[in-house]
């Protein structure tokens, strides 16, 4: 069996950094949130610093709900208000189109759910999606190389359930919003 590999299922705009800075993103990455969370409850992290606050901790944790809750994080991008690359912005007007590829083996599952503390069911329900499908059928690439299987969902986002966009085509997305359709992706609408 080959040996996990804790970049593949990161995004591909992340993945450059990550392999340049990795042992430094990642003991970064819980420091950081925990401080980010503190500082948000002090009251000493509003509108533009905790867009930015939460950019970076988002950026730089290859399993941002390893290391805070999913209501945590929630309540934190909600009080930032819609930010794109750590910027307060304009929330899209239109439902986007995205795309996830997970490893769709037992042990994906498992992991999913032993990082999340068991607030994400299924690796399909995670918060990191692409609304490229070029990158998305690279991640579906890698997370077969990794697990052995690999599965690509997709969902139309509506615009209240987009959090933010961390890099072009990168995007968090609430899996939790009411009414929000998440379905296997097949590859024969790439021939639509």
């Amino acid at each position: 069996m080959k040996p996990l590999d804790p970049l593949a299922s990161v995004t591909l705009g992340r993945m450059h950094y990550l392999h340049a800075h990795g042992h430094e993103a990642a003991a970064h990455g819980q420091a950081r949130t925990a401080t980010l969370w503190n500082a948000y409850q002090d009251g000493q992290l509003l509108g533009a610093d905790l867009c930015k606050a939460l950019y970076i901790a988002w950026f730089e944790s290859f399993f941002p709900n390893s290391y805070l809750r999913t209501w945590q994080w929630r309540e934190m991008f909600q009080a930032a208000g819609f930010a794109r690359q750590g910027r307060p912005a304009g929330r899209p007007q239109r439902p986007i189109t995205l795309y996830r590829a997970v490893g769709a083996t037992r042990l994906a599952r498992r992991l999913t759910r032993r990082h999340s503390k068991g607030d994400i069911p299924t690796p399909e329900y995670g918060w990191s999606w692409t609304s490229s499908l070029h990158d998305a059928h690279q991640l579906d690439a890698q997370s077969l190389a990794t697990f052995g299987g690999s599965r690509m969902y997709t969902t139309t986002a509506p615009p209240a359930a987009l959090l933010a966009e961390i890099l072009p085509n990168e995007w968090v997305l609430d899996t939790g919003t009411p009414g929000l359709t998440i379905t296997p992706y097949t590859h024969e609408r790439d021939q639509q």
